[in-house]
């Protein structure tokens, strides 16, 4: 299944995917990954968990996930308190997860909020994690935005809870 992403890419080529789901993915699941290719590099791109969990949730309603809208408050903190919301902010679990199979030198840990306030800066640094080549980066426009969805606000009571929550994190 894996392979599939990389159909066709040359081998001096360098080659990339990106998915949030790699935060949940088993431990046989990412041996299997560094069984297939031992010398990969991990990006790991770490959120505010609060924003990461929102954003998700966000993203379910707008892809048609249906929710109770009598119950609306009752729904969103049964999603929030979730096992699965929990494990995918759960950052050091993963990282542990990552180490297990990969080198500390293979794992990168960056974080969301570079990609809004210091894009060129990631930028840069991602091309030297990967040895490719500066480029001239004038002429980009980092600012554009291609797949944000329609925010949502967080209702006082679901925000005071996951600040609650996500606290001693």
């Amino acid at each position: 299944w894996y392979c599939k992403y990389f159909k066709g890419a040359k081998k001096t080529q360098v080659t990339g995917e990106i998915n949030p789901c790699y935060s949940a993915l088993s431990e046989r699941k990412i041996k299997l990954i560094h069984k297939m290719n031992p010398k990969l590099k991990i990006i790991l791109l770490l959120r505010n968990p609060i924003e990461r969990a929102w954003s998700h949730y966000q993203y379910l309603v707008q892809r048609g996930k249906k929710f109770d809208k009598k119950n609306l408050v009752k729904e969103i903190k049964s999603f929030m308190l979730s096992d699965e919301q929990r494990k995918r902010s759960n950052y050091i679990e993963i990282i542990n997860k990552y180490r297990n199979f990969f080198q500390d030198d293979d794992i990168y840990i960056l974080f969301y909020d570079s990609i809004l306030n210091e894009p060129e800066a990631l930028i840069e640094n991602m091309m030297s994690v990967f040895g490719i080549k500066k480029i001239n980066l004038m002429n980009c426009n980092f600012r554009d935005v291609n797949n944000s969805s329609k925010k949502l606000r967080v209702p006082i009571e679901i925000s005071k809870l996951v600040n609650e929550l996500y606290k001693k994190d």
